[in-house]
């Protein structure tokens, strides 16, 4: 390789390492900003998109991972930065429902999913109408499934394919 093309590889990279970590204090500011509340109202295969209110304005951000285990109409809390609404952290360990249309019930099983993205999820397995039912459900930052007291699962009375476990 010649000199310039060494130096044009390096600024290449010095620009990629600054987007990255550029883009981990946009969310460490959306996580430590102003919560709202988002709700689910598309979901694809490969993508989600969540609809919320910030600065008077309604606004949707679209994820790119598999969402399958989701559907419209959920919501949870979401963390923005007011300085930049565009920047959001989905808090899918905190879903936001009225415990009166949801029916309590012990889980059967509980297990950590293989994760490709890192963050902390739990699988767990409840039986609702006669049926079994499986559930994908975030934890918080630092929390582990395996270190939680004993759970119990909500499950949508009117729609027993939705339900949050609850430790």
């Amino acid at each position: 390789m010649t000199r310039k093309q060494v130096l044009a590889t390096g600024a290449m990279g010095a620009v990629l390492v600054g987007l990255w970590l550029g883009r981990g204090h946009q969310l460490e500011r959306a996580m430590n900003g102003t919560q709202t509340v988002g709700t689910l109202t598309v979901i694809g295969h490969k993508n989600l998109t969540v609809s919320f209110s910030a600065a008077g304005r309604l606004r949707q951000d679209v994820l790119s991972r598999p969402y399958t285990p989701l559907y419209a109409g959920e919501q949870y809390v979401l963390s923005y930065d007011p300085a930049d609404p565009t920047a959001t952290v989905v808090r899918f360990w905190q879903p936001v429902y009225d415990r009166r249309r949801y029916t309590r019930t012990a889980p059967i099983h509980l297990h950590r999913p293989w994760a490709p993205w890192g963050t902390a999820h739990v699988v767990f397995e409840y039986t609702a109408a006669g049926r079994t039912f499986e559930r994908v459900q975030g934890l918080p930052p630092g929390r582990d499934w395996k270190d939680a007291p004993v759970a119990s699962v909500y499950y949508q009375t009117a729609d027993p394919r939705i339900a949050y476990i609850v430790f």
